[in-house]
């Protein structure tokens, strides 16, 4: 159990004053909080880049570019290779998020990986001229993963949170005692 010491200043205990270990506890809730929120904006991001992408699906990249450029650039990927692409990465992808939910292992931090990757084939489709085709099967992909991404970052969020309230009400509770028998 530990032990509180009130510390006067210049004077360095190691130990945290009751004072501060509430507005650590609160700190610390606060951040869990705004981390809880990464996965939402990633899918509004991703809902705006697909809004974008639907936007010009029917525009095609022969038509954007000059025919120079575009011979310059070389052939386009085939669709095919895209799309056995755009299967495995969201198998992949699903997996390891479920394996991260399973173990209960703390999410990434760094959401955008798959955030832009995602928001990628939208990308290649079009470079592909096959986004017209394609659009709803990204956007079905992107927003699962995100989705499930998001559902491990929420559910990391919140049992930390009740675990520092926890910490927190105990902390109080043998406080109040130890007031008591003074």
């Amino acid at each position: 159990m530990m032990t509180l010491i009130h510390g006067h200043k210049g004077h360095d205990t190691n130990r945290t004053d009751e004072v501060v270990i509430p507005d650590k506890i609160k700190g610390g809730i606060d951040e869990l909080h705004i981390f809880s929120r990464k996965g939402l904006w990633g899918m509004f991001l991703f809902l705006a880049a697909s809004v974008l992408a639907f936007t010009f699906q029917d525009q095609s990249l022969t038509s954007v570019l000059p025919p120079e450029f575009r011979e310059y650039l070389g052939l386009a990927p085939p669709v095919l290779l895209i799309d056995i692409v755009l299967a495995v990465s969201t198998i992949c992808s699903l997996i390891l998020i479920a394996v991260r939910i399973y173990d209960g292992r703390e999410p990434d931090h760094t959401w955008w990986p798959h955030l832009g990757f995602r928001v990628s084939f939208y990308l290649l489709y079009f470079i592909a001229d096959a986004l017209t085709g394609r659009i709803h099967i990204v956007f079905m992909t992107g927003i699962a993963v995100l989705v499930l991404q998001h559902y491990h970052i929420w559910n990391y969020a919140t049992k930390a949170i009740e675990q520092k309230t926890s910490m927190w009400e105990r902390l109080a509770a043998w406080h109040r005692e130890g007031s008591r028998s003074k």
